[in-house]
């Protein structure tokens, strides 16, 4: 599981936000004096508010720093980031996961992801003729589908095709990915896979 405490590649651009700051209060500071106002009292009050108004998000992180542990935030459903980070260490870069939320898997597990085609035969072009330059070897699917209405949206809707997959209950034989593992928390996510990964990949 990723160190809690350690910077990923992708949350570099922290590192620019004072730098950005700094320019927009500038920004701002340039306005307030092309509106040419002369009372000394609120120029001051108007500075000062500035910078009350960055100094919040320090003091309220301050506040929580100083007060008793508490677990980092998780928008759950659908999103656990440690356990969306675990398909890099099943999957190379040069390979591609499928996903009902693409955005996730390509920001947490840095790895290529396409948004879950139409159709089943839809996926199997893509990957038999190798349209997308690289090999297909995960098929991941979260509460975005999963806790769709069952009737109107995951038998009948948009994805109606990948319902089996959806529920589980799906005969792998023909189908590429036939190796499937419940993910974390309560098996609510699922992934199939090429082949069973997870078991060399022991946490």
């Amino acid at each position: 599981m990723p160190d809690a405490g350690s910077v990923k590649s992708n949350d570099l651009h922290i590192l620019f936000v004072p730098l950005m700051i700094c320019y927009g209060l500038a920004l701002v500071l340039v306005m307030w004096t092309r509106l040419d106002i002369t009372v000394r009292l609120l120029r001051l009050g108007f500075i000062w508010l500035l910078f009350i108004l960055s100094a919040l998000p320090f003091l309220s992180q301050f506040l929580i720093l100083i007060g008793p542990p508490q677990p980092p935030p998780v928008v759950w459903p659908p999103y656990v980031p440690p356990y969306i980070a675990i398909l890099a260490k099943w999957t190379r870069e040069d390979e591609i996961i499928t996903s009902d939320m693409p955005w996730a898997v390509a920001w947490y597990a840095d790895r290529k992801s396409l948004w879950l085609p139409m159709s089943v035969r839809d996926w199997l072009d893509l990957n038999d003729y190798n349209q997308l330059k690289g090999h297909i070897v995960g098929l991941h699917l979260t509460p975005v589908t999963g806790n769709l209405p069952f009737i109107t949206d995951i038998m009948k809707g948009e994805y109606k095709e990948w319902a089996p997959f959806i529920m589980r209950n799906v005969n792998t034989k023909d189908f590429p990915l036939k190796a499937v593992t419940g993910l974390p928390i309560d098996g609510e996510c699922v992934y199939y896979s090429d082949r069973k990964r997870w078991e060399n990949n022991e946490e």
